[in-house]
């Protein structure tokens, strides 16, 4: 890893470490209260470090989805590689799988029955396959897929796999990253009803998925534009293109 690159990482940690710390700090003014009447969430430390690691880990793949059409903003096409953008979803989805190494604890009977998240009980002759057929089994559900489309783009997220693969089948896979964001952003809407969240933590949400979605609409019709303009200009400098062939 060269010295450049080095010092974006230490960057990129720095950003995440004052960002998990800004928003665990935050979280300790949550009113919201557990199902069972037992306190307040916020005096459980793992509540407040779970979702401090996911709202960072929203906040750098909002940054990635805006990095692309910032760089065609600036009439460039960024490349396959771009450096930038791979090391700030590196970081989104280590992030994240610390998010879910928090939150696997919050609702496990126990804080170790973690199979509860998506089963009922351990299966049984009565009952073989005891799915949580809920919205909270869905979320779950989705946060598995998340999980599993995250963790093969950190193994493709290196100039090896890129060679390996080729710049196609390379770009087809990390273009899974949207499929990823959409599971992310259900996951989190699905949590938000099933916990009953606050303005507190439905505000930032709502405004980070807005920023995404903005920024690749505006990424698409600068892009349509540079098209559009393109063809006509080629049309000007060819005008034998637009002679008809005779019928």
């Amino acid at each position: 890893m060269d010295t450049k690159r080095r010092n974006r990482h230490l960057i990129l940690a720095l950003i995440a470490a004052i960002s998990i710390a800004t928003i665990f700090s935050a979280l300790g003014f949550s009113p919201e209260q557990w199902e069972d009447g037992s306190g307040r969430k916020a005096d459980w430390l793992n509540w407040r470090l779970s979702l401090a690691f996911a709202y960072t880990a929203l906040t750098f793949i909002v940054a990635t989805f805006a990095l692309g059409p910032l760089y065609v903003l600036r009439h460039r096409a960024p490349p396959a590689n771009y450096m930038l953008r791979r090391d700030v979803g590196i970081w989104a989805a280590s992030i994240a799988f610390a998010h879910i190494a928090f939150a696997v604890t919050v609702h496990a009977p126990g804080g170790w029955r973690i199979w509860w998240y998506w089963i009922q009980h351990l299966p049984n002759a009565h009952n073989p396959f005891p799915i949580q057929a809920n919205l909270f089994g869905l979320a779950n559900y989705i946060a598995l897929a998340q999980a599993g489309i995250l963790a093969m783009l950190l193994v493709i997220s290196n100039n090896i796999a890129l060679r390996r693969l080729g710049t196609r089948r390379w770009k087809w896979l990390q273009r899974t990253s949207y499929l990823a964001f959409a599971f992310i952003v259900t996951h989190a809407l699905l949590y938000q009803t099933i916990e009953q969240r606050d303005a507190l933590l439905r505000a930032p949400l709502i405004v980070l998925v807005a920023i995404a979605v903005a920024m690749q609409i505006t990424g698409f019709i600068a892009v349509k534009a540079r098209l559009s303009i393109a063809n006509r200009k080629s049309k000007i400098e060819n005008p034998k293109s637009l002679e008809q062939s005779p019928t």
